[in-house]
Order: structure tokens, then sequence, then C-alpha cells
């Protein structure tokens, strides 16, 4: 996140989500994880980098992951 930031990546291109702290714990599931990633994400088409730590605490995060990934 760092990089994107020294390179120029605006910080609101720059979505970061830790599911192990206040505030994301209670994300489980798939499509909680994606409500609070649609939730988070600037209302325009440019695109943005997502950064999720402590995904494997949502089961069947893959389909939300590959379903942005088809986006780009």
């Amino acid at each position: 996140m760092e990089e994107l930031l020294r390179e120029g990546v605006d910080a609101n291109r720059i979505l970061y989500l830790s599911l192990d702290r206040r505030g994301f714990k209670s994300i489980t599931t798939p499509e909680e994880l994606e409500e609070r990633i649609e939730e988070m994400s600037p209302n325009d088409d440019e695109g943005c980098f997502l950064f999720i730590d402590e995904v494997q605490n949502v089961r069947g995060f893959e389909k939300v992951v590959l379903a942005y990934q088809e986006e780009c």
C-alpha cells in the first residue's frame, strides 16, 4: 500500500480490510465481505486496489475475490 501511495495512487483508491480488527470481526460470510467492500469502494467506474488481511476468516471468500478479479 505504501508503494502505491509513493507512486501517486490516490489513497481513496486503496481499500484495506483487516478482518481481525474491531468493526470487521463480524464479517464471516462472502455476502458480508462483498457488502463491506461495496460500502468502502468509490462510487465511480475507476478501479481500486483491495487488500484483505485475515481473509481466511471468511468461509468462501474465494468467490468474492474472483468476482472482483473478473471485473478488472
